[in-house]
């Protein structure tokens, strides 16, 4: 068997590559004779990594995937195309595809690091920037873009934008295919969506709202992301939603850098958008990230995204980001050891992440690539702040970063070294168990209960959707989990059951909360449970007088009036202040301070139907006993006396 490319002019080309059979069973295919084809037990054409000296070869451990360079690699083709790949040795070929077929062409010469131009027609390289105008028009609808590393990873992704001649003129190479390929005509304007991607007056790229990057004038080269919808005219993607595109801005060209973060180095890469949209790494020269940043992880090549966490990072420089918001600053360590002071979350001079007052315990960067993990003590200074006083936070030690690892749920302590092992079974002497919520770890209980993480008023993290939560004497209600609780303001009672029952009443000017210990369990109301939530024939009430109950249903919700007792949390205590206006809900009871009627009176139904609710003019029907059923009220700010005669 063999395999030949055929151009349009009728010529072919014997070359080598790949096949799949209809069972699946895939074979190398040599370029001269049939009796050095093999199939996939030989070691020279097929491989089980994927790095750049295999790069050529199909991948056994990986679904048999064609690797192109280092951690690079594409699935098995099932339609036509055709990419730049390493041979694995000397340099870049023109790799063609068709369902269950690769074939391997000629040596593409002199291809370079960074951004290369391919005639696809010759198999020959284009270098842009020594080229005129009338050498890129002459095979301009046959060229082709693509971004290189050639010293370390040796990968060319094909990439699209725009590219300029040694004589200025300007091209577009676009990602909608070479049908395409045209110079460029200015646009007018960067006034709106429609012109994001476009270049305008002045040789300018229209990045979005009011952001325009200009070609360098040196050999600056910066890169910028580039995250509107496509239009028509955007050369750099035909995705029309959820764009995010770098692009890499230098003297010759405006293109995608679709291989920028695959060939970081090894180690953590913190970057931050600018205003601008320009990408900023942490680096020795630029110090200090303010806002929402993201980490690329790099690790033996293999570079993942993540979002920036409250932790230690490194590379070839420490990082540290800590705060709320976050902020990440390039990191110099204390010159002091963990033994010699209090540093608990600094990293001491000996590279040690101290874990404790007195320095006994410490982690630090893992070195051999299997994480470690430790537990580091509360401190007020600490820049884990989740961590709660006498809680500990469950620090993961990784070859590049030591943070609080948040997805542990039991770990195995020995409380004497304070080594730390995940738990796998049981805990065996002599350590014991310690439960996890989000990366805070406490002693697990003799009878078997994980603690419950303490709710963080202040961000929402661990807080229940729609709980209260009282702090001293303060009472926040948290809505949602993650959203920050918002602190009662009002006076009243609060309910979460009819064991769970929180006040709030007025101490001179300051509002003082707490919890009721316990609720009275009676027939009927009296003098002593006036202004009260009691229990009265098994149903939650508010006593508004001495033998008048309002259940906290939802047909008894509205606006009434309750008589006043020394002591009550509603502040009514005679002075002109006999009565109160209160809102009943089902779970909120609070004075109504701002109520007002627009009538000089307050007028309420105390009837034994009416239960003294508050008579709503045109709304409600009055009591049919005027003289006995209706309660006549002078009222201000939520507390109601009688009028004088």
């Amino acid at each position: 068997m063999a395999l030949f490319q055929c151009g349009t002019n009728g010529q072919c080309t014997r070359v080598a590559g790949f096949i799949a059979d209809k069972s699946n069973s895939y074979y190398y295919i040599d370029a001269t004779s049939e009796a050095s084809n093999k199939d996939s037990t030989d070691n020279n054409y097929f491989t089980d990594s994927c790095t750049h000296s295999n790069a050529g070869k199909l991948n056994r451990s990986d679904s048999y995937k064609f690797c192109i360079g280092s951690n690079q690699s594409i699935p098995f083709p099932q339609s036509a195309s055709h990419f730049l790949g390493y041979d694995g040795s000397s340099g870049f070929k023109m790799i063609t595809t068709d369902k269950n077929v690769i074939s391997i062409g000629a040596q593409i010469a002199s291809i370079a690091g960074g951004l290369n131009g391919v005639n696809i027609s010759t198999k020959t390289r284009l270098d842009i920037a020594s080229s005129n105008g009338s050498a890129i028009e002459a095979v301009l609808s046959h060229l082709e873009l693509y971004y290189c590393e050639v010293a370390d990873y040796k990968i060319c992704k094909r990439t699209y934008g725009y590219i300029v001649s040694s004589d200025g003129n300007i091209y577009e190479i676009p990602a909608s295919g070479l049908n395409n390929n045209a110079a460029v005509e200015l646009n007018t304007q960067c006034s709106s969506s429609s012109d994001y991607g476009v270049l305008f007056t002045g040789n300018k790229l229209c990045l979005s709202s009011s952001i325009e990057i200009e070609f360098p004038g040196d050999d600056t080269i910066t890169e910028y992301l580039f995250k509107e919808n496509s239009v028509t005219s955007n050369p750099f993607t035909t995705s029309t939603s959820n764009v995010e595109v770098l692009i890499e801005v230098a003297q010759k060209y405006m293109v995608v850098n679709n291989i920028y973060f695959d060939t970081l180095a090894d180690g953590a890469h913190i970057f931050k958008l600018s205003n601008t949209l320009k990408y900023d790494e942490l680096s020795s020269t630029i110090t200090t990230l303010e806002g929402p940043a993201f980490v690329i992880l790099c690790e033996d090549g293999v570079c993942s995204k993540k979002n920036v966490e409250v932790g230690y990072y490194k590379n070839s420089i420490d990082m540290k980001c800590s705060g709320s918001p976050i902020q990440c600053i390039k990191y110099t360590k204390s010159e002091k050891g963990c033994d010699e002071e209090n540093i608990i979350s600094q990293i001491d001079k000996d590279d040690h992440l101290c874990l404790n007052s007195t320095g006994t315990i410490y982690s630090e960067f893992d070195a051999d690539g299997t994480s470690d993990y430790a537990l580091i003590y509360y401190d007020e200074d600490s820049i884990f702040t989740n961590v709660s006083s006498e809680k500990y936070g469950l620090i993961k030690a990784s070859t590049h970063t030591l943070l609080i690892d948040t997805t542990t749920s039991s770990i195995c302590v020995n409380e004497s070294t304070f080594d730390v092992t995940p738990k796998e079974g049981t805990c065996s002497s002599p350590t014991v168990e310690y439960s996890c919520i989000s990366g805070v770890c406490g002693l697990k209980t003799s009878e078997g209960q994980a603690y419950e993480k303490e709710c963080d008023v202040v961000s929402g993290v661990s807080c229940t959707d729609g709980s209260y939560h009282l702090k001293n004497t303060e009472l926040f209600y948290c809505e949602k989990q993650g959203d920050p609780c918002q602190s009662v303001s009002d006076v009243g009672y609060f309910i979460v059951d009819e064991t769970t029952i929180f006040f709030c009443k007025k101490n001179g000017i300051t509002l003082e909360c707490g919890s009721l210990a316990n609720v009275a369990n009676e027939e009927n109301c009296s003098n002593a449970l006036v202004g009260e939530v009691a229990m009265i024939n098994s149903q939650l009430s508010i006593c508004v007088s001495n033998d008048t109950p309002i259940p906290l249903t939802s047909s008894n919700k509205g606006t009434y009036i309750v008589y006043g007792k020394s002591g009550d949390i509603f502040g009514i205590n005679g002075a002109g202040k006999e009565y109160g206006i209160i809102n009943v809900d089902e779970k909120i009871i609070t004075l109504h301070q701002n109520y007002n009627n627009h009538l000089k009176y307050v007028y309420v139904d105390q009837s034994e139907t009416g239960k003294y609710k508050v008579l709503e003019k045109g709304i409600s029907t009055c009591p049919t006993d005027k003289d006995n059923g209706m309660l006549e009220l002078e009222c201000s700010n939520g507390f109601c006396k009688t009028p004088a005669a």
